[in-house]
Protein backbone atom coordinates (compact mmCIF):
# COMPACT_ATOMS: atom_id res chain seq x y z
CA UNK A 1 0.00 0.00 0.00
CA UNK A 2 1.84 3.59 -1.18
CA UNK A 3 2.59 5.66 1.74
CA UNK A 4 0.73 8.83 3.25
CA UNK A 5 2.07 11.93 1.79
CA UNK A 6 1.84 14.62 4.25
CA UNK A 7 3.01 18.69 4.49
CA UNK A 8 3.33 19.67 7.90
CA UNK A 9 3.44 23.61 8.53
CA UNK A 10 4.49 25.49 10.63
CA UNK A 11 6.57 28.83 11.49
CA UNK A 12 8.85 27.15 14.09
CA UNK A 13 11.44 25.49 13.58
CA UNK A 14 11.97 24.04 16.82
CA UNK A 15 8.20 22.48 16.44
CA UNK A 16 9.06 21.00 12.94
CA UNK A 17 12.13 18.81 14.13
CA UNK A 18 10.37 17.81 17.07
CA UNK A 19 7.29 16.68 14.60
CA UNK A 20 10.01 14.87 12.85
CA UNK A 21 11.61 13.20 16.12
CA UNK A 22 8.40 12.56 17.08
CA UNK A 23 7.09 10.59 13.85
CA UNK A 24 10.14 8.80 13.19
CA UNK A 25 8.46 5.79 14.32
CA UNK A 26 5.82 6.05 11.42
CA UNK A 27 8.46 6.26 8.35
CA UNK A 28 7.33 2.97 7.09
CA UNK A 29 3.77 4.25 6.42
CA UNK A 30 3.85 8.01 6.01
CA UNK A 31 6.07 10.38 4.10
CA UNK A 32 6.47 13.17 5.67
CA UNK A 33 7.70 16.72 5.00
CA UNK A 34 8.12 20.46 6.03
CA UNK A 35 7.12 24.11 5.39
CA UNK A 36 8.24 27.23 6.91
CA UNK A 37 4.74 28.96 6.46
CA UNK A 38 1.81 29.72 4.10
CA UNK A 39 3.78 30.74 1.06
CA UNK A 40 6.64 28.14 1.17
CA UNK A 41 3.53 25.13 1.19
CA UNK A 42 1.91 26.84 -1.32
CA UNK A 43 5.13 26.27 -3.32
CA UNK A 44 5.65 23.29 -2.22
CA UNK A 45 2.02 21.86 -3.20
CA UNK A 46 2.46 23.28 -6.60
CA UNK A 47 5.55 21.44 -6.96
CA UNK A 48 4.44 17.50 -5.58
CA UNK A 49 1.00 16.24 -4.55
CA UNK A 50 0.27 15.50 -0.83
CA UNK A 51 -2.55 13.89 0.81
CA UNK A 52 -2.85 15.51 4.09
CA UNK A 53 -1.44 19.06 5.42
CA UNK A 54 -1.30 19.76 8.84
CA UNK A 55 -1.09 23.29 9.53
CA UNK A 56 -0.52 26.22 12.49
CA UNK A 57 -2.96 28.14 12.78
CA UNK A 58 -0.92 31.67 13.55
CA UNK A 59 2.04 32.39 11.60
CA UNK A 60 3.32 35.47 9.90
CA UNK A 61 2.14 36.70 6.42
CA UNK A 62 -0.38 33.73 5.78
CA UNK A 63 -1.79 32.28 9.00
CA UNK A 64 -3.61 28.66 8.98
CA UNK A 65 -6.93 30.12 8.07
CA UNK A 66 -6.00 31.88 4.75
CA UNK A 67 -3.36 28.81 4.26
CA UNK A 68 -6.76 26.20 4.34
CA UNK A 69 -8.69 28.06 2.60
CA UNK A 70 -6.11 28.33 -0.44
CA UNK A 71 -5.61 24.59 -0.44
CA UNK A 72 -9.47 23.88 -0.26
CA UNK A 73 -9.66 25.40 -3.43
CA UNK A 74 -6.70 24.41 -5.63
CA UNK A 75 -6.70 20.73 -3.73
CA UNK A 76 -10.20 20.11 -2.93
CA UNK A 77 -9.60 16.46 -2.13
CA UNK A 78 -6.44 17.02 0.26
CA UNK A 79 -6.93 16.68 3.85
CA UNK A 80 -6.73 19.41 5.99
CA UNK A 81 -5.61 19.58 9.18
CA UNK A 82 -5.27 21.99 11.81
CA UNK A 83 -2.47 21.44 14.88
CA UNK A 84 -2.25 24.79 17.13
CA UNK A 85 -1.53 25.91 20.44
CA UNK A 86 -4.36 28.38 20.79
CA UNK A 87 -7.91 27.82 22.26
CA UNK A 88 -10.07 25.19 20.19
CA UNK A 89 -13.38 28.16 20.26
CA UNK A 90 -10.86 30.43 18.56
CA UNK A 91 -9.60 28.33 16.31
CA UNK A 92 -12.85 26.00 15.37
CA UNK A 93 -14.52 29.79 14.57
CA UNK A 94 -12.05 30.71 12.04
CA UNK A 95 -11.22 27.76 10.08
CA UNK A 96 -14.69 25.55 10.30
CA UNK A 97 -14.77 26.09 6.76
CA UNK A 98 -11.49 24.68 5.48
CA UNK A 99 -10.46 22.51 8.49
CA UNK A 100 -11.22 18.70 8.44
CA UNK A 101 -9.79 17.73 11.99
CA UNK A 102 -8.46 19.92 14.86
CA UNK A 103 -5.38 18.91 17.22
CA UNK A 104 -4.10 20.99 19.99
CA UNK A 105 -0.33 21.10 20.78
CA UNK A 106 1.07 19.64 22.41
CA UNK A 107 -0.43 16.31 21.19
CA UNK A 108 1.05 12.82 21.44
CA UNK A 109 2.00 10.64 18.72
CA UNK A 110 -0.79 8.32 19.05
CA UNK A 111 -3.31 11.56 19.06
CA UNK A 112 -1.39 12.34 15.85
CA UNK A 113 -1.30 9.43 14.34
CA UNK A 114 -5.21 8.28 15.24
CA UNK A 115 -6.51 11.62 13.60
CA UNK A 116 -4.57 11.42 10.41
CA UNK A 117 -5.54 7.82 10.07
CA UNK A 118 -9.12 8.47 10.73
CA UNK A 119 -9.30 11.27 8.44
CA UNK A 120 -7.47 9.10 5.55
CA UNK A 121 -9.87 6.33 6.50
CA UNK A 122 -13.09 8.60 6.04
CA UNK A 123 -11.89 9.89 2.73
CA UNK A 124 -10.88 6.46 1.24
CA UNK A 125 -14.36 5.17 2.71
CA UNK A 126 -16.44 7.65 0.74
CA UNK A 127 -13.87 8.05 -2.22
CA UNK A 128 -13.93 4.25 -2.83
CA UNK A 129 -17.89 3.94 -2.52
CA UNK A 130 -18.45 4.18 -6.70
CA UNK A 131 -22.80 3.86 -5.84
CA UNK A 132 -22.52 6.80 -3.49
CA UNK A 133 -20.63 8.46 -5.79
CA UNK A 134 -22.93 7.40 -8.99
CA UNK A 135 -25.66 8.32 -6.74
CA UNK A 136 -25.14 11.74 -5.86
CA UNK A 137 -23.86 12.53 -9.34
CA UNK A 138 -26.82 11.75 -11.08
CA UNK A 139 -29.08 13.57 -8.00
CA UNK A 140 -31.26 15.97 -9.21
CA UNK A 141 -32.57 17.68 -6.44
CA UNK A 142 -29.44 18.27 -3.92
CA UNK A 143 -29.06 21.11 -1.12
CA UNK A 144 -26.74 23.52 -1.58
CA UNK A 145 -24.80 25.30 1.34
CA UNK A 146 -27.07 27.93 2.42
CA UNK A 147 -26.35 31.65 1.27
CA UNK A 148 -26.99 32.80 4.60
CA UNK A 149 -25.37 30.23 6.05
CA UNK A 150 -22.07 30.82 4.44
CA UNK A 151 -22.70 34.26 5.66
CA UNK A 152 -23.50 33.71 9.28
CA UNK A 153 -20.36 31.78 9.45
CA UNK A 154 -18.34 34.61 7.69
CA UNK A 155 -19.24 37.09 10.70
CA UNK A 156 -18.86 34.38 13.24
CA UNK A 157 -15.13 34.07 11.78
CA UNK A 158 -14.66 37.96 12.68
CA UNK A 159 -11.94 38.58 15.95
CA UNK A 160 -15.42 39.92 16.71
CA UNK A 161 -18.26 38.63 15.72
CA UNK A 162 -20.95 41.13 15.80
CA UNK A 163 -24.35 39.78 17.14
CA UNK A 164 -26.04 42.76 15.10
CA UNK A 165 -24.95 41.68 11.51
CA UNK A 166 -25.60 37.97 12.33
CA UNK A 167 -29.38 39.42 13.75
CA UNK A 168 -29.62 41.57 10.38
CA UNK A 169 -28.73 38.65 8.27
CA UNK A 170 -30.76 36.17 10.00
CA UNK A 171 -34.23 38.50 9.86
CA UNK A 172 -34.17 38.89 6.29
CA UNK A 173 -35.68 35.43 6.16
CA UNK A 174 -38.87 35.29 8.11
CA UNK A 175 -39.44 31.76 8.60
CA UNK A 176 -36.10 31.05 9.89
CA UNK A 177 -37.04 34.52 12.45
CA UNK A 178 -40.31 32.23 12.78
CA UNK A 179 -38.71 29.42 13.78
CA UNK A 180 -35.39 31.03 16.30
CA UNK A 181 -38.73 32.80 18.26
CA UNK A 182 -40.66 29.26 18.39
CA UNK A 183 -37.68 27.59 20.01
CA UNK A 184 -36.10 30.30 21.99
CA UNK A 185 -40.01 30.58 24.06
CA UNK A 186 -39.37 26.26 24.25
CA UNK A 187 -38.87 24.97 27.29
CA UNK A 188 -37.75 21.96 25.29
CA UNK A 189 -33.93 24.11 25.55
CA UNK A 190 -34.60 25.12 28.83
CA UNK A 191 -35.61 28.71 28.46
CA UNK A 192 -39.29 29.48 30.62
CA UNK A 193 -39.43 33.31 29.92
CA UNK A 194 -42.17 34.47 26.90
CA UNK A 195 -39.61 36.44 24.52
CA UNK A 196 -41.18 38.05 21.29
CA UNK A 197 -38.00 40.46 20.43
CA UNK A 198 -35.79 38.21 17.74
CA UNK A 199 -32.80 39.79 18.78
CA UNK A 200 -32.99 38.67 22.27
CA UNK A 201 -34.01 35.17 21.00
CA UNK A 202 -30.97 34.85 19.42
CA UNK A 203 -29.21 36.20 22.10
CA UNK A 204 -30.63 33.86 24.76
CA UNK A 205 -30.34 30.64 22.19
CA UNK A 206 -26.19 31.42 21.53
CA UNK A 207 -24.72 31.84 18.21
CA UNK A 208 -23.10 28.63 18.34
CA UNK A 209 -26.78 27.09 18.32
CA UNK A 210 -27.99 29.60 16.09
CA UNK A 211 -25.47 29.02 12.86
CA UNK A 212 -26.54 25.17 13.37
CA UNK A 213 -30.45 25.96 13.22
CA UNK A 214 -29.17 28.15 9.92
CA UNK A 215 -27.87 25.90 8.25
CA UNK A 216 -29.85 22.71 8.94
CA UNK A 217 -33.45 24.44 8.85
CA UNK A 218 -32.77 26.33 5.39
CA UNK A 219 -31.52 22.92 3.80
CA UNK A 220 -35.06 21.65 5.05
CA UNK A 221 -36.08 24.13 3.16
CA UNK A 222 -34.67 24.15 -0.02
CA UNK A 223 -36.26 20.57 -0.12
CA UNK A 224 -39.15 21.19 1.30
CA UNK A 225 -41.07 21.31 -2.06
CA UNK A 226 -39.78 18.42 -3.33
CA UNK A 227 -41.11 15.96 -1.16
CA UNK A 228 -44.15 13.63 -1.95
CA UNK A 229 -46.82 14.98 0.10
CA UNK A 230 -47.11 11.98 2.76
CA UNK A 231 -43.52 12.74 3.62
CA UNK A 232 -43.95 13.60 7.28
CA UNK A 233 -41.32 16.83 7.52
CA UNK A 234 -42.30 17.47 11.30
CA UNK A 235 -41.34 14.52 12.68
CA UNK A 236 -38.30 14.36 11.03
CA UNK A 237 -37.47 18.19 11.91
CA UNK A 238 -38.23 17.24 15.54
CA UNK A 239 -36.23 13.81 15.95
CA UNK A 240 -33.11 15.96 14.72
CA UNK A 241 -33.84 18.29 17.12
CA UNK A 242 -34.31 15.48 19.91
CA UNK A 243 -31.30 13.93 18.87
CA UNK A 244 -29.34 17.21 18.65
CA UNK A 245 -30.46 18.27 22.17
CA UNK A 246 -29.72 14.89 23.60
CA UNK A 247 -26.87 14.50 21.95
CA UNK A 248 -25.24 17.75 23.62
CA UNK A 249 -26.52 16.86 27.15
CA UNK A 250 -24.51 13.37 26.85
CA UNK A 251 -21.88 15.02 25.96
CA UNK A 252 -21.77 16.96 29.24
CA UNK A 253 -23.16 13.93 31.16
CA UNK A 254 -19.62 12.26 29.90
CA UNK A 255 -17.54 15.31 30.83
CA UNK A 256 -16.28 16.69 27.44
CA UNK A 257 -15.18 20.18 26.62
CA UNK A 258 -17.55 22.89 24.88
CA UNK A 259 -16.56 22.65 21.17
CA UNK A 260 -17.35 18.83 21.46
CA UNK A 261 -20.81 19.63 22.52
CA UNK A 262 -21.30 21.82 19.67
CA UNK A 263 -20.22 19.42 17.87
CA UNK A 264 -22.74 16.79 18.91
CA UNK A 265 -25.20 19.34 18.30
CA UNK A 266 -24.83 20.31 14.82
CA UNK A 267 -24.30 16.88 13.95
CA UNK A 268 -27.59 15.85 15.61
CA UNK A 269 -29.84 18.30 13.90
CA UNK A 270 -27.96 16.74 10.20
CA UNK A 271 -28.19 13.34 11.18
CA UNK A 272 -30.87 12.44 9.34
CA UNK A 273 -30.80 14.49 6.22
CA UNK A 274 -30.29 11.82 4.04
CA UNK A 275 -33.75 10.99 4.08
CA UNK A 276 -34.77 14.28 2.89
CA UNK A 277 -32.20 14.02 -0.17
CA UNK A 278 -34.19 10.05 -1.20
CA UNK A 279 -37.50 11.10 -0.28
CA UNK A 280 -36.85 14.44 -2.81
CA UNK A 281 -34.91 12.26 -5.61
CA UNK A 282 -36.55 9.16 -5.35
CA UNK A 283 -40.25 9.90 -4.18
CA UNK A 284 -42.19 6.81 -5.45
CA UNK A 285 -39.42 4.22 -4.39
CA UNK A 286 -38.97 5.95 -1.18
CA UNK A 287 -42.49 5.84 -0.27
CA UNK A 288 -42.36 1.58 -1.11
CA UNK A 289 -39.49 1.24 0.88
CA UNK A 290 -41.55 3.11 3.72
CA UNK A 291 -44.10 0.93 3.75
CA UNK A 292 -42.27 -2.38 3.45
CA UNK A 293 -40.70 -0.64 6.42
CA UNK A 294 -43.85 -0.24 8.43
CA UNK A 295 -42.42 2.75 10.14
CA UNK A 296 -41.89 6.47 10.75
CA UNK A 297 -38.58 6.49 7.66
CA UNK A 298 -37.28 3.04 5.81
CA UNK A 299 -34.74 0.79 7.37
CA UNK A 300 -31.44 0.79 7.08
CA UNK A 301 -31.32 -2.24 6.10
CA UNK A 302 -34.18 -1.63 3.27
CA UNK A 303 -32.51 1.73 1.57
CA UNK A 304 -29.23 -0.98 1.50
CA UNK A 305 -31.19 -3.50 -0.49
CA UNK A 306 -33.10 -1.24 -3.00
CA UNK A 307 -30.45 1.87 -3.65
CA UNK A 308 -26.64 -0.18 -2.83
CA UNK A 309 -26.16 3.14 0.24
CA UNK A 310 -28.05 3.96 3.24
CA UNK A 311 -29.26 7.60 3.88
CA UNK A 312 -26.09 7.76 6.51
CA UNK A 313 -23.87 7.44 3.34
CA UNK A 314 -25.42 10.10 1.38
CA UNK A 315 -25.14 12.49 4.01
CA UNK A 316 -21.89 12.21 4.93
CA UNK A 317 -20.84 11.80 1.55
CA UNK A 318 -22.58 15.69 0.51
CA UNK A 319 -20.97 16.95 4.21
CA UNK A 320 -17.59 15.58 2.27
CA UNK A 321 -18.25 17.71 -0.52
CA UNK A 322 -19.19 20.52 1.08
CA UNK A 323 -16.00 20.50 3.41
CA UNK A 324 -17.62 19.75 6.91
CA UNK A 325 -15.16 18.91 9.57
CA UNK A 326 -14.87 15.46 9.66
CA UNK A 327 -16.05 15.12 13.10
CA UNK A 328 -19.33 15.93 11.62
CA UNK A 329 -19.11 13.32 8.65
CA UNK A 330 -18.30 10.98 11.06
CA UNK A 331 -20.85 11.37 13.46
CA UNK A 332 -23.70 11.33 10.62
CA UNK A 333 -22.10 8.29 8.74
CA UNK A 334 -22.03 6.78 12.23
CA UNK A 335 -25.36 7.05 13.61
CA UNK A 336 -26.92 3.80 13.09
CA UNK A 337 -23.71 1.96 14.03
CA UNK A 338 -20.62 2.58 15.97
CA UNK A 339 -17.86 3.52 14.27
CA UNK A 340 -14.60 1.22 14.29
CA UNK A 341 -13.53 0.52 17.79
CA UNK A 342 -9.69 1.91 16.99
CA UNK A 343 -11.44 5.20 16.01
CA UNK A 344 -11.54 7.06 19.69
CA UNK A 345 -10.33 5.42 22.65
CA UNK A 346 -12.37 8.30 24.38
CA UNK A 347 -15.99 9.68 23.77
CA UNK A 348 -16.43 12.33 21.40
CA UNK A 349 -19.55 13.61 19.51
CA UNK A 350 -20.07 10.50 17.02
CA UNK A 351 -20.32 8.66 20.17
CA UNK A 352 -22.69 10.90 21.48
CA UNK A 353 -25.11 11.32 18.46
CA UNK A 354 -24.61 7.45 17.59
CA UNK A 355 -26.04 6.87 21.78
CA UNK A 356 -28.44 9.64 21.34
CA UNK A 357 -30.01 8.17 17.95
CA UNK A 358 -30.08 4.18 19.41
CA UNK A 359 -32.09 5.59 23.34
CA UNK A 360 -34.14 7.84 21.19
CA UNK A 361 -35.30 5.48 18.48
CA UNK A 362 -35.68 2.76 21.30
CA UNK A 363 -35.73 3.70 24.93
CA UNK A 364 -35.29 0.21 26.22
CA UNK A 365 -32.53 -0.86 24.10
CA UNK A 366 -29.73 -1.90 25.35
CA UNK A 367 -27.97 -2.44 21.56
CA UNK A 368 -25.32 0.82 22.53
CA UNK A 369 -24.05 -1.12 25.99
CA UNK A 370 -21.31 -3.20 24.49
CA UNK A 371 -20.03 -0.14 22.88
CA UNK A 372 -20.43 2.20 25.95
CA UNK A 373 -18.09 -0.73 27.83
CA UNK A 374 -15.21 -0.31 25.15
CA UNK A 375 -15.22 3.70 26.50
CA UNK A 376 -15.77 3.05 29.90
CA UNK A 377 -18.64 4.78 30.23
CA UNK A 378 -21.47 1.21 30.57
CA UNK A 379 -22.23 2.63 33.85
CA UNK A 380 -23.63 6.13 32.73
CA UNK A 381 -26.05 3.74 30.46
CA UNK A 382 -28.99 4.52 33.19
CA UNK A 383 -27.99 8.63 32.99
CA UNK A 384 -28.08 8.59 29.14
CA UNK A 385 -31.44 6.65 29.05
CA UNK A 386 -32.98 9.26 31.04
CA UNK A 387 -31.36 12.04 29.43
CA UNK A 388 -32.94 10.62 26.18
CA UNK A 389 -36.09 9.64 27.67
CA UNK A 390 -36.42 13.22 29.09
CA UNK A 391 -35.97 15.11 26.07
CA UNK A 392 -38.37 12.99 23.83
CA UNK A 393 -41.12 13.82 26.78
CA UNK A 394 -40.29 17.56 26.72
CA UNK A 395 -40.25 17.35 22.54
CA UNK A 396 -44.46 17.22 22.26
CA UNK A 397 -44.55 20.71 22.90
CA UNK A 398 -42.75 21.51 19.51
CA UNK A 399 -45.16 22.21 16.72
CA UNK A 400 -42.53 21.07 14.03
CA UNK A 401 -42.08 22.70 10.85
CA UNK A 402 -43.98 26.57 10.50
CA UNK A 403 -44.74 28.06 7.40
CA UNK A 404 -45.24 31.11 8.52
Amino acid sequence: MAKVRILFVDDEPNVLQGLQRLLRPLRDQWDMETAGGGSEALERLAQTPFDVIVSDMRMPGMDGAELLNRVMLLYPGMIRIVLSGYSNQENFSRSIGPMHQYLSKPCTLAQLENCINRACFLHDHLKKNQTLLALISRLQTLPSMPALYTQVVSELKQDEPSLEKISQLIFQDPSMTAKILQLANSSFFGFYSQIADPLRAIKVLGLDMIHSLVLTYQIFSQLDSKLPATFNLAKLWNHQLCVAQASKKLVFLWGLNKSIREEAFLAGLLHDLGQLILAANYPDEFLRLLALSQDIFPSVQAEQDALGVTHADLAAGLFALWGLPTSIIEAVLYHHQPPPAWFYPAPTAVTAVYVAEQLIQAPATDDVAPYLETLNLLDTLPSARKICQDTLAGASELEGWPHE
